[in-house]
Parts: C-alpha cells; structure tokens; sequence
C-alpha cells in the first residue's frame, strides 16, 4: 500500500490507509509520532490540468488557511517527482455524513454556521471559493469543519468560473452572468437543503437541464430580473412549480432560511451575516466568530512551473508540523466546550485509528458503517 511513498518519508510518517484519490494526486491518512495527519502526494506527471488544480489549491490554502475552519498546509515536501502536502487528518467528509442520515438539526446548525464563518473570512479577503461541495467540507468528532477544494477558486473580479459539478452551480454561472461571492451562497444552500433531506436538492444532467431542476423548485425569476440572466434560455423553461419546497423538511423555520438561499438572482440572496442572525441558528450563532482577513489575499495565476518553483521555495520555510493537532489548538476554549455540550457527535477518537467511543450515543450501525465506505462511492 506504501510502496508508492518516498522512503524518507516513511522513515518518518507510518502510513494507516489511502483514504482516496483526488485530481493529481493520492491523499493517504498517516501518523507524525503522536498526530494523525493526512498526506497527499502529487505525481508531476499526473494529467496537466489536474496537477496545476491541485498545485493551485497548495498555493491558496498557505495564503488562507490561518482561519480555524480551513484546511492548513502543514508542511510541503518535495522528493523527486513527487509533492507531498501535509495536513491535520479530518474524521470525514460531509457526504459520508449525509450518506449515512446521522445528521441531527443540532449538528446542522452547527456545521451551517461554521461553513458560514469560513466563507465570511475568504469573502472579506476577495476570494470566492466557486466549488462549494459536501466532499470539500470536512468534519470532525466536534462537528468543526474545515473547508478545502480551493483548485478553482478566483479573486474578484471572476473570470469564466471553472466547475466540475453541476449540482451546486448558481444560476448566474451556468447562464455565464456576472458572478461574485454569492455563488458561494447559492452553493451553501444546495449543501444544506441537502442536509435536511439527505439527497441533492438538484441533479441535472445537463447545463439546461440544471436549470430546469432549479425552476422546478423555486420557480423563475420575476420579469424585472429576468433580462440579468439570459431570459433566451429561460423563456423555454415551463413557469409552473413540480416540487415544494416541504419535500424537503417540515422545519418552517430551516425552510425560510433555505428559500432565502436558494434565489435566482444572486443580489437578492441573503448575506452570510444575516444567516448568522436567522432564527434558525439563534442557538449557536452567538458562538461563532466573524473574523476577516488583516488584508486582500494575493494569488497569482501562474503556469504549473511558477507553481511548482513556488511551492519548492516555500517548502523549504515550512516549520516541521507540531505532536499536537494544530486545529484543536486553534479553538478558543470555552467556544469548543459550548459546542462539545450541544452535539452527540462527539464520537470519535482520533489515535491510530479511528474508533467509536464506548458511551458514544451514536453507536449504531450507521455510523460504523460510515468507515467502510468503498472508495469509489466517495
């Protein structure tokens, strides 16, 4: 299994399992003396546009990621042809949480409002992430999560937005408008309406055929919008509502904060501070702290040997990650007992391998099943 890793490496690191393949690379879970880490290598002779995502995301994440709730580059290393990235390992992804319908309104609300101050943070530096994802949303025993999946994220102004996935796409993106950070916005909502019902809210097949799901659901934007975004399109689109959006929970009061998401028209859309503020959240809201950046991230768009040439460097200035999980120390106190006391998914430990608490009172077959997960399903 760890044959594929530098010999050095493994004199230092002892490798637990391959969690799964990404573009460019492989991400392993591994063990630095007393701390669980995840160790992603990147094969320079991966597919092009792949390496240049993943090389990318590097680069961001080392400018970004002094927020609690995204992911941190621990360390770069360079070995021959290959790139290893460190970072703190994450119990898991919030797919595999949704898959398996553990997720209680608690744990929603607290996921929805940690995500919410993670994209607060990139949005006061200029950043949009464009490629918000349950799989690039990580989450751990405390129900912290740290965001990742940066390789296609743009400062303002954006630039024809790169996607791999349609399901969460706004509408602005796939009508190729004028796109800002409520995209992100847009995106959050189709991760929480997913949330509350445990399945995508749209799943098209196609880029028109997204867009039917979409009106299926919350209906077409009114005729004084209409002419922002692309109404040649949206004319062949039938007006009437298929789906209510009851289908998806019977909590009025998440439904009001999901319909305020879910808009078509990106300026309409509530704002993260006022997510914050929706009664919804009233619980934990007052529990997360809005922090901005002390100053507009700068990310410049370089070929893949500017890329590689500035992560070589940095590499070299990177610290040796520290025994203790840096994320944990990251957290102020008393915040993380507040949320510790509010959630029974304080489930996991994290040692050299990942088990379940005997006085868990989440010990069912669900979540054991959550760590069998084949690799192709995630």
């Amino acid at each position: 299994m760890a044959e594929d890793i530098d010999q050095k490496l493994l004199q230092r690191f002892e490798i637990i399992q391959k969690i799964r393949k990404v573009s460019g690379g492989v991400i392993w879970k591994a063990i630095d003396r007393k701390t669980n880490i995840a160790i992603k290598k990147i094969d320079y002779s991966a597919n092009p546009l792949h390496l240049l995502k993943s090389m990318r995301e590097t680069v961001i994440l080392q400018e970004i990621s002094k927020h609690p709730n995204i992911m941190k580059v621990l360390q770069v290393i360079n070995k021959g042809n290959d790139q290893y990235t460190i970072y703190d390992f994450v119990d898991m992804d919030l797919i595999s949480l949704i898959k398996v319908k553990i997720l209680q309104p608690k744990h929603i609300q607290i996921i929805l409002c940690n995500i919410v101050t993670a994209l607060y943070f990139i949005h006061s530096g200029g950043l949009v992430h464009l490629s918000l994802t349950p799989s690039k949303i990580l989450v751990d025993s405390e129900c912290q999560i740290k965001l990742i999946g940066f390789g296609f994220s743009q400062l303002l102004p954006v630039k024809d937005p790169k996607y791999t996935c349609l399901h969460y796409l706004p509408p602005e993106i796939l009508l190729q408008g004028k796109v800002n950070t409520s995209a992100d916005i847009w995106s959050l909502g189709c991760i929480f309406g997913e949330m509350l019902c445990h399945h995508p809210l749209f799943v098209g097949n196609s880029t028109f055929n997204q867009i039917e799901k979409i009106v299926e659901l919350i209906g077409k934007p009114n005729d004084t919008n209409l002419s922002e975004l692309a109404p040649y399109v949206l004319q062949g689109i039938q007006p009437d509502r298929k789906k209510a959006f009851t289908s998806i929970s019977d909590d009025s009061t998440a439904i009001d904060l999901l319909k305020r998401m879910l808009v078509f028209v990106p300026h309409e859309r509530i704002t993260l501070i006022d997510i914050l503020k929706h009664p919804y959240l009233s619980e934990f809201a007052n529990k997360c702290e809005l922090k901005k950046a002390i100053a507009p991230f700068q990310i410049e768009e370089n070929s893949f040997k500017e890329f590689q040439n500035i992560l070589r460097e940095r590499g070299k200035k990177i610290e040796q990650p520290s025994i203790n999980n840096s994320y944990n120390q990251q957290l102020d106190t008393s915040r993380k007992k507040s949320f510790k006391e509010s959630t029974p998914i304080s489930a996991l430990k994290q040692k050299t391998a990942t088990k379940i608490k005997v006085n868990s009172p989440i010990q069912s077959p669900k979540i054991q099943k959550l760590y069998q997960i084949d690799e192709k399903q995630r």
